[in-house]
């Protein structure tokens, strides 16, 4: 279980873009500080991962000016739900989705299939609700160290914002996994 406690500035100054205060309405600038909290509880075992958070908890209001304002209305939840198969001596199957439910959005969802050979090399396709189609590899070379890339495609109107991207991912577990350990005294 979690509590997730944040501070959001939001500062604008939309005049000085303009150089000089042309418009009425980019005369107001807004400086706001606000509080929000958020909450998760989070399962897992060996083969099993479920998870549900709402990041943001309080609906907050901005006024621009007297006739104008902004409403940021929080309440989304986040739910995650992942298991492992073993297909045989060798490799395991995870698969894997998320739930997105934003205020005002339509629900939206991420689909993840993994396979995992001797857990050392994991190799794997997402798709995220009309946004892209994913592909990742993963290879731990040691029980500290893994190596991984991933290639994003956007689909639907994703593909017109954005071109396809590259990650490359290196991760490091800093514990010390000798169980064996002698005491010298």
């Amino acid at each position: 279980m979690g509590l997730q406690v944040g501070i959001t500035n939001l500062k604008s100054d939309y005049a000085s873009l303009a150089g000089a205060p042309l418009d009425p309405k980019l005369v107001n600038s807004i400086n706001e500080t606000m509080l929000d909290f958020g909450a998760g509880i989070y399962f897992r075992s060996p083969r099993l991962h479920i998870g549900l958070s709402s990041p943001g908890l309080l609906a907050r209001t901005v006024s621009l000016n007297d006739t104008l304002s902004v409403n940021f209305q929080k309440a989304n939840l986040l739910g995650y739900l992942r298991s492992t198969f073993t297909l045989g001596d060798a490799f395991e199957m995870e698969p894997a989705v998320m739930l997105k439910l934003f205020k005002g959005l339509p629900a939206s969802f991420d689909i993840n299939l993994n396979f995992i050979y001797k857990k050392v090399l994991t190799a794997g396709l997402s798709y995220r609700t009309k946004e892209s189609i994913d592909m990742i590899l993963k290879f731990q070379l040691t029980r500290q160290l893994q190596f991984g890339y991933a290639y994003d495609h956007p689909v639907n109107y994703a593909a017109k914002l954005s071109n396809a991207s590259h990650e490359l991912m290196l991760n490091f577990i800093f514990r010390n996994f000798e169980n064996q350990v002698a005491s010298p005294r």
